[in-house]
């Protein structure tokens, strides 16, 4: 950097630009302004309200877990009432 220019970087989407020092030895960008403009202005965009899809899948969801808790606690095997057993030192009634 002995001219006073430099060029830094990183990898991915970030840019890579042009240094220099101004005359109190602050490091900034330097070079020509660039103007960029985007006259993609025809692009169609659409967009889908999915909220009853969403919806749909976290009942089926929920109602999976209700029923897997409900077997596992009628049952008592499973997951749930291992731990409901072993966490809080509960046993089944035997009739």
């Amino acid at each position: 950097m002995s001219s006073g220019m430099g060029v830094m970087g990183e990898s991915g989407p970030e840019a890579i630009m042009p240094l220099a020092r101004d005359s109190s030895s602050k490091l900034g960008l330097a070079g020509p302004t660039i103007n960029v403009y985007n006259n993609n202005s025809s692009a169609s965009v659409e967009v889908e309200n999915r909220e009853d899809e969403i919806a749909l899948i976290i009942g089926r969801a929920r109602k999976a877990v209700q029923d897997h808790f409900s077997r596992s606690m009628t049952s008592g095997q499973g997951v749930y009432a291992r731990s409901l057993e072993s966490g809080y030192k509960t046993g089944r009634k035997v009739r």
